[in-house]
This record gives C-alpha cells, sequence and structure tokens, in this order.
C-alpha cells in the first residue's frame, strides 16, 4: 500500500459482479476526488475494465 494507491493482486474471481473495499481515515474536512479503479488480466490484458472517480465531502 501505498499513499496514491492501492494494489491487490487476486488470483481467482468468478463471473459477474465482485466488490472490493478497504477503509481510509480522512483527517481534515474538505472537498476529496476518489481515484478510478482498473482491473486488468495479467494473462490476458484485452479484459479489464475501470470506474469513474466521485467526488466526497467531509465536514
Amino acid at each position: 500500500m501505498r499513499d496514491t494507491s492501492a494494489e491487490f493482486f487476486i488470483d481467482k474471481l468468478r463471473k459477474g459482479i465482485v466488490q472490493i473495499e478497504y477503509k481510509v481515515y480522512i483527517d481534515r474536512p474538505g472537498t476529496y476526488q476518489t481515484g478510478i479503479a482498473t482491473v486488468q488480466s495479467a494473462y490476458a490484458p484485452e479484459f479489464g475494465g475501470h470506474t469513474k472517480s466521485l467526488s466526497v465531502t467531509v465536514r
């Protein structure tokens, strides 16, 4: 885990929708941008996808 990204290496995923969650801690109020999530197969890079970025406001 680094400050700018979190990388997960998964051996197998079942077909369908998969949700991966992890906790982050914010110590200052403000508006933050979430990063995009990218998934790619190591053996078939043409299979992959990504999400969009979202805005998060902490008060």
